[in-house]
């Protein structure tokens, strides 16, 4: 199996694609909350990743085959279902984490539009459907800078593109519009070194095991999950130093 995390940068885009992709990070810039366009954006910057990682053979590890000849969907899941189970459980644990920050399934619906390969286009359906179990099982949180530290993790995991811009975006912006520092110094090398030393996450069949402890989970595919202490050694530094005053 080829390393799957080797990044394969957008080559054949077309002039529209690349104001399409460039629009999108605009309005992403002014509104984050505009998911739509972050979903555009990164497909069509994803092409060639995904492209290498339908073929690089990490989708025939593990439970990868089934996952490619069953077409699972996390949109689909009884989320009543999961409900019911032991809150310790990852099934259980992905459900509170869903009605915990206001999450529906209503965006998996969204399909690959501008991939034409069957295959490919389901494996970056499956990649954005486990954005979210992701972000429980390396327990960042969603809000502000988590979403920074997820990239990191996911671009050690898959290469992604998509994930290196919104790291770079998201670090400027914290840097330079907030002044926070501790998050560049510890947390993104951090999170990324995590993504490096767990099993590849793509070819996990989550719906198998749901029923399964959350902790159990984490420890087959090494993941290990963002501590309290972590948060203290990443928290942020704000610039201390001399502003400049506005002078009448």
């Amino acid at each position: 199996m080829r390393d799957a995390t080797r990044i394969h940068l957008p080559t054949d885009m077309t002039l529209d694609e690349w104001k399409t992709v460039g629009g999108c990070v605009l309005r992403v810039l002014l509104d984050s909350n505009r998911t739509e366009d972050i979903i555009t954006a990164e497909e069509l910057g994803a092409q060639s990743q995904i492209a290498y990682l339908a073929t690089c053979g990490v989708m025939s590890t593990g439970e990868g085959p089934d996952i490619m000849r069953d077409r699972p969907d996390l949109g689909e899941v009884d989320q009543e279902a999961l409900r019911r189970l032991p809150a310790s459980t990852l099934g259980g644990a992905f459900a509170r984490f869903f009605e915990d920050n206001g999450l529906t399934t209503e965006i998996y619906g969204i399909p690959a539009l501008y991939t034409a390969d069957p295959d490919q286009a389901y494996l970056m359906r499956r990649y954005r459907h486990s954005h979210d179990l992701w972000h429980l099982l390396t327990g960042f949180s969603i809000p502000g800078r988590a979403e920074i530290l997820i990239h990191a993790f996911s671009l050690a995991q898959t290469g992604m593109p998509s994930s290196v811009v919104l790291m770079v975006l998201g670090s400027l912006k914290h840097m330079l519009l907030e002044g926070r520092f501790g998050l560049m110094r510890s947390g993104l090398l951090a999170a990324y070194r995590r993504g490096r030393e767990a099993s590849p996450l793509l070819p996990v069949y989550w719906e198998r095991h749901f029923e399964e402890s959350l902790e159990s989970v984490r420890a087959r595919y090494g993941v290990r999950p963002w501590t309290d202490a972590d948060r203290e050694a990443a928290r942020p530094f704000r610039w201390t130093g001399p502003v400049v005053a506005n002078v009448a």
